[in-house]
């Protein structure tokens, strides 16, 4: 009895995934939505655009330069955020020129910009640094 009960859970379970699933594959934006999409970036016309939900908001995934972008839109078309991920040489020189300064062996691996509704932008930098370091047997640091 509890193997059937078991059974029946799961497939409910799976059945309600794949409903979901189903139904944010079909999302329609609302014109004023789409309109707002294709002020930011008219080059969309050509590159499929992927519509999911965000809450109540729309959440548009498109490739921008083959690297992913993600533009949150709500109901009557103010943007709300977006972000996307940048190639090294798409970095702000001021935020480049920082990260050197500080750190003047690191390797960037991943750039993300983040824009907020009044324009701002922030930005996620991963980035490695190569430091290498001579110890004495007792753990003492010999040489930076």
């Amino acid at each position: 009895m509890k193997k059937r009960i078991g059974l029946i859970l799961t497939l409910g379970f799976l059945t309600l995934v794949t409903l979901i699933a189903q139904e944010s594959s079909n999302i329609v934006p609302p014109e004023v939505v789409k309109n707002r999409l294709m002020a930011m970036w008219p080059q969309i016309q050509a590159v499929p655009v992927t519509w999911t939900m965000d809450g109540s908001n729309y959440k548009a995934t498109i490739l921008i330069l083959d690297k992913p972008a993600f533009a949150i839109i709500d109901p009557t078309g103010k943007l709300i955020k977006v972000e996307r991920r940048l190639g090294v040489y798409y970095l702000p020189k001021e935020i480049s020129a920082s990260l050197n300064k500080q750190f003047p062996e690191n390797e960037i691996l991943d750039i993300y910009e983040f824009t907020d509704s009044n324009g701002v932008k922030t930005y996620s930098i991963t980035y490695k640094v190569k430091t290498t370091s001579l110890f004495s047997s007792e753990g003492k640091v010999i040489l930076k």
